[in-house]
Protein backbone atom coordinates (compact mmCIF):
# COMPACT_ATOMS: atom_id res chain seq x y z
CA UNK A 1 0.00 0.00 0.00
CA UNK A 2 1.16 3.24 -1.43
CA UNK A 3 0.10 5.66 1.88
CA UNK A 4 0.58 9.50 0.58
CA UNK A 5 0.76 12.64 3.01
CA UNK A 6 -2.70 14.04 2.24
CA UNK A 7 -2.63 17.26 4.58
CA UNK A 8 -6.13 19.11 4.61
CA UNK A 9 -5.94 22.77 3.03
CA UNK A 10 -8.37 25.27 4.69
CA UNK A 11 -9.67 28.75 3.31
CA UNK A 12 -11.90 30.58 0.88
CA UNK A 13 -12.65 29.80 -2.51
CA UNK A 14 -12.53 32.89 -4.60
CA UNK A 15 -16.76 32.29 -5.45
CA UNK A 16 -17.19 32.53 -1.96
CA UNK A 17 -14.75 35.57 -1.46
CA UNK A 18 -16.78 37.01 -4.78
CA UNK A 19 -20.02 36.79 -3.08
CA UNK A 20 -18.80 38.62 0.45
CA UNK A 21 -17.39 41.00 -1.81
CA UNK A 22 -21.22 41.67 -3.74
CA UNK A 23 -22.82 41.30 -0.16
CA UNK A 24 -20.72 44.55 1.01
CA UNK A 25 -21.18 46.57 -1.95
CA UNK A 26 -24.96 46.13 -1.78
CA UNK A 27 -24.79 46.97 1.83
CA UNK A 28 -22.74 50.19 0.86
CA UNK A 29 -24.98 51.29 -1.66
CA UNK A 30 -28.07 51.35 0.48
CA UNK A 31 -26.31 53.12 3.61
CA UNK A 32 -24.98 56.34 0.57
CA UNK A 33 -28.61 56.40 -0.36
CA UNK A 34 -30.16 56.86 3.44
CA UNK A 35 -27.17 59.07 3.77
CA UNK A 36 -28.22 61.13 1.27
CA UNK A 37 -31.73 61.23 1.85
CA UNK A 38 -31.06 62.26 5.51
CA UNK A 39 -28.64 64.77 5.01
CA UNK A 40 -30.97 66.62 2.33
CA UNK A 41 -34.13 66.35 5.00
CA UNK A 42 -31.34 68.04 7.08
CA UNK A 43 -30.82 71.10 5.15
CA UNK A 44 -34.03 71.48 3.76
CA UNK A 45 -34.85 71.56 8.01
CA UNK A 46 -32.78 74.22 8.20
CA UNK A 47 -34.02 76.28 5.46
CA UNK A 48 -37.34 75.85 6.91
CA UNK A 49 -35.65 77.10 9.94
CA UNK A 50 -34.26 80.06 8.72
CA UNK A 51 -37.34 80.96 6.35
CA UNK A 52 -39.81 80.83 9.69
CA UNK A 53 -37.42 83.02 11.66
CA UNK A 54 -37.75 85.98 8.55
CA UNK A 55 -41.15 85.73 8.10
CA UNK A 56 -41.41 86.15 12.24
CA UNK A 57 -38.70 89.02 12.25
CA UNK A 58 -41.01 90.67 9.61
CA UNK A 59 -44.32 90.39 11.41
CA UNK A 60 -42.74 91.67 14.34
CA UNK A 61 -41.30 94.37 12.33
CA UNK A 62 -44.59 95.02 10.90
CA UNK A 63 -46.23 95.30 14.31
CA UNK A 64 -43.82 97.97 15.69
CA UNK A 65 -43.53 100.05 12.34
CA UNK A 66 -47.07 99.04 10.96
CA UNK A 67 -45.33 98.40 7.45
CA UNK A 68 -43.26 95.53 6.37
CA UNK A 69 -39.63 96.01 5.51
CA UNK A 70 -38.89 97.30 2.02
CA UNK A 71 -36.47 94.71 1.57
CA UNK A 72 -33.92 91.90 3.32
CA UNK A 73 -31.43 95.32 4.54
CA UNK A 74 -34.11 96.58 6.23
CA UNK A 75 -34.13 94.11 8.87
CA UNK A 76 -30.51 95.66 10.22
CA UNK A 77 -30.84 99.06 9.41
CA UNK A 78 -30.30 101.96 12.11
CA UNK A 79 -33.56 102.41 13.52
CA UNK A 80 -35.44 99.29 13.11
CA UNK A 81 -36.83 97.75 15.95
CA UNK A 82 -34.40 95.20 18.26
CA UNK A 83 -36.86 92.27 17.46
CA UNK A 84 -36.23 92.39 14.14
CA UNK A 85 -32.77 91.99 13.77
CA UNK A 86 -31.83 88.68 12.42
CA UNK A 87 -28.72 87.10 13.88
CA UNK A 88 -28.23 85.38 10.23
CA UNK A 89 -28.98 88.44 8.01
CA UNK A 90 -25.92 87.42 5.65
CA UNK A 91 -27.91 84.58 4.82
CA UNK A 92 -31.12 86.63 3.86
CA UNK A 93 -31.24 87.64 -0.16
CA UNK A 94 -33.54 90.06 -1.49
CA UNK A 95 -32.84 90.14 -5.23
CA UNK A 96 -35.97 90.14 -7.20
CA UNK A 97 -34.44 88.39 -10.00
CA UNK A 98 -33.35 84.93 -8.85
CA UNK A 99 -34.53 82.34 -6.43
CA UNK A 100 -32.31 81.03 -3.52
CA UNK A 101 -30.09 78.08 -5.27
CA UNK A 102 -28.97 76.54 -1.66
CA UNK A 103 -30.49 75.72 1.41
CA UNK A 104 -28.21 78.19 3.10
CA UNK A 105 -30.01 80.95 2.02
CA UNK A 106 -33.39 82.50 1.63
CA UNK A 107 -34.98 85.36 -0.10
CA UNK A 108 -37.12 88.51 1.47
CA UNK A 109 -39.36 90.12 -0.88
CA UNK A 110 -41.61 93.12 -0.19
CA UNK A 111 -45.08 92.81 -1.97
CA UNK A 112 -47.83 95.09 -1.86
CA UNK A 113 -49.13 95.40 1.87
CA UNK A 114 -47.43 92.16 2.45
CA UNK A 115 -44.38 90.00 1.88
CA UNK A 116 -42.73 86.47 0.91
CA UNK A 117 -40.13 84.33 2.44
CA UNK A 118 -38.54 81.85 -0.42
CA UNK A 119 -36.13 79.07 0.89
CA UNK A 120 -35.00 76.17 -1.47
CA UNK A 121 -36.00 72.41 -0.01
CA UNK A 122 -33.27 69.60 -0.97
CA UNK A 123 -35.67 67.29 0.23
CA UNK A 124 -38.05 67.59 -2.73
CA UNK A 125 -36.17 69.95 -5.15
CA UNK A 126 -38.30 73.13 -5.37
CA UNK A 127 -38.45 76.17 -3.65
CA UNK A 128 -41.60 76.60 -0.67
CA UNK A 129 -43.07 80.12 -0.24
CA UNK A 130 -43.80 81.94 2.91
CA UNK A 131 -46.63 84.28 2.69
CA UNK A 132 -46.42 87.49 4.70
CA UNK A 133 -48.98 89.16 6.06
CA UNK A 134 -51.46 88.06 3.29
CA UNK A 135 -49.53 87.94 0.36
CA UNK A 136 -50.35 85.24 -1.98
CA UNK A 137 -48.16 82.16 -1.60
CA UNK A 138 -48.83 80.31 -5.21
CA UNK A 139 -47.57 83.30 -6.86
CA UNK A 140 -44.10 81.61 -7.38
CA UNK A 141 -43.04 81.91 -11.11
CA UNK A 142 -40.78 78.44 -11.75
CA UNK A 143 -41.43 76.31 -8.47
CA UNK A 144 -38.20 74.59 -8.54
CA UNK A 145 -36.22 75.93 -11.12
CA UNK A 146 -33.79 78.59 -9.76
CA UNK A 147 -33.48 80.60 -13.29
CA UNK A 148 -36.51 81.56 -13.22
CA UNK A 149 -37.26 85.24 -12.05
CA UNK A 150 -39.30 85.53 -8.87
CA UNK A 151 -42.31 88.58 -8.71
CA UNK A 152 -44.42 89.02 -6.69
Amino acid sequence: MNLQNKTKQSGFTIVELLIVIVVIAILAAITIVAYNGIQNRAKTSSAQSLASNVAKKAEAFNTIESSYPANNTSFNATGAPAESRLDDAAAVTGSTTALPTDEKTVKYVRCGTGAKVVYRSAAENTHVVIGVGGANTAALAGSGNTTTPYSC
